[in-house]
């Protein structure tokens, strides 16, 4: 059994929904067939298993991609089902709701103060009014005013105990109004709360908005329905951009004096004024050398000469150019050389072979690496 960090979740937990639905295998849901494989090799038998995980658990279970993973999660959105939800976004209106609570309780002591300080304010300037009235009576009263003085000397007393009642009220006014503003200084500086609608509008702000599911450009129904256009293979991107950058190098100078170019898709030669020689037909195509080259068709390889004629037989299944008279050639998983006859001139016995230089070839055989003589045929271990 393969390797796996999967771990089935809390079986303690209950997801929403039908619970018949719940309990029924994940067959009923119509999974492809290699997706139900690698989630009942993890003991996701029933449909509430696959419920109580969350998307990235899925992800450790091996051969599950991102396709097998929307294919869960479409079948289950066709049911009425879901996979289970990180907590985090309802923890956070929550916490959102509580600091909206006691913001709005914050706002009502302090409101509260206020209106004691008004109320006390009006008690004071209702006093000081009521002294000065009780001051005016009794200064009607006294002999020394009475009716019969100047109406000048009246005035100026009333003038004057007026004043004084007024001085007296707006010191006291101050005092109360110096002693609260100390009292409220003395008093720890609360951090400004935002108002209960902004703070609820900040909340909601923050929780994360819902994501429509995608991958590589297109929705999750491109792994379902058949109708959405398939991007291109990688083998296709790649064969157009090996076109583009062979279109766009200069030719090489080439001692035999042709040159290989690659059109709609297939290698000819052409020599080095543009005029072609060899009409592009093989699937790939190596430079001559010593007079003829390795050229692929079928997926076999085979040699021609430079006019095009096959001289020897394209049965290989790889080959290298010639050098120093001899080519590395491979049939049916073994190497071997041979001459430009096609001659088998060293048997296929070899694991690998590489070209000869200065006579010399590096050779594999039974596993074990070593320099081959062209001469000879001798092996020396490296």
């Amino acid at each position: 059994m393969a390797k796996t960090n999967f771990v089935k979740p809390n079986q303690d937990y209950m997801p929403e929904g039908d619970v018949s639905l719940l309990q029924k295998n994940i067959e009923e849901l119509g999974l492809s067939e290699y997706t139900l494989k690698k989630l009942k090799g993890v003991e996701i038998d029933k449909i509430i298993d696959l419920c109580r995980c969350q998307m990235k658990h899925l992800y450790k279970i091996p051969g599950i991609n991102k396709k097998n993973v929307f294919e869960v999660l479409k079948k289950l959105q066709n049911v009425g089902l879901d996979f289970k939800r990180s907590p985090i976004a309802a923890t956070t209106a929550e916490d959102g709701q509580q600091e909206v609570s006691k913001n709005n309780g914050n706002v009502q002591t302090e409101k509260k103060e206020k209106n004691n300080f008004n109320d006390k304010q009006n008690k004071n300037n209702k006093g000081a009014v009521n002294k000065a009235q009780d001051n005016n009576k009794n200064t009607n009263n006294n002999p020394k005013f009475e009716k019969g003085k100047k109406e000048d000397k009246k005035t100026n007393f009333e003038t004057k105990a007026t004043a004084n009642n007024k001085h007296n009220s707006d010191n006291k006014n101050n005092n109360n109004k110096q002693n609260f503003d100390n009292k409220k200084q003395n008093q720890p500086q609360k951090a400004a709360k935002p108002e209960p609608v902004k703070q609820a509008q900040e909340v909601q702000k923050s929780q994360p908005e819902p994501k429509r599911l995608k991958v590589n450009s297109y929705d999750i129904d491109s792994f379902i329905n058949d109708s959405v256009p398939a991007k291109k293979t990688l083998k296709q991107e790649r064969e157009e951009k090996i076109a583009k950058a062979i279109k766009d190098l200069p030719p090489i100078k080439n001692p035999d004096g042709l040159y290989k170019f690659y059109r709609h898709g297939k290698w000819g030669y052409k020599t080095e004024s543009g005029k072609v020689v060899i009409e592009p037909t093989f699937t790939e195509a190596f430079n001559f050398r010593e007079g003829l080259a390795c050229v692929e068709l079928n997926e076999r390889c085979g040699y021609i000469n430079k006019q095009g004629e096959i001289v020897i037989p394209i049965q290989y299944d790889t080959a290298c150019s010639f050098s120093e008279g001899l080519a590395s050639v491979t049939k049916d998983d073994k190497c071997g050389y041979i001459d430009k006859e096609g001659n088998v001139v060293f048997d296929f016995i070899y694991e690998a072979a590489t070209s000869f230089e200065n006579d010399i070839a590096i050779v594999k055989k039974d596993g074990k690496w070593g320099y081959m003589d062209r001469k000879t045929g001798e092996i020396r271990l490296r």
